[in-house]
């Protein structure tokens, strides 16, 4: 699944992004399983929100995300960052692909 959102991400846009998921039900818990911290992935969104419209990145990679049980947060592996050339200027508000 893909959700796509413009930067800054306000608090609404976070909560809705997971939850907009076809496969949401599965972060909310799913065959006796407990959720997820979707508390996490929220805050999550709003930092990667945040560092898309303060630093020069052209493109990010965070790449596997763990999200553990309710509470317990979540882990990022590993992340790649492209910066754009002190030259270019970013588009302000342009769309990129957030994929939860």
């Amino acid at each position: 699944d893909v959700t796509f959102r413009l930067t800054p991400l306000s608090d609404v846009d976070a909560q809705e992004m997971p939850r907009s998921l076809r496969g949401h039900a599965l972060l909310e818990g799913f065959q006796g399983r407990p959720p997820v911290d979707l508390q996490a992935i929220e805050d999550l969104l709003l930092r990667v929100s945040w560092l898309a419209d303060t630093v020069r990145i052209r493109e990010m990679d965070l790449n596997p995300v763990t999200v553990y049980e309710a509470s317990e947060g979540l882990l990022v592996v590993d992340v790649r960052v492209a910066l754009l050339p002190p030259t270019l200027t970013p588009t302000v508000g342009s769309a990129a692909p957030t994929r939860v």
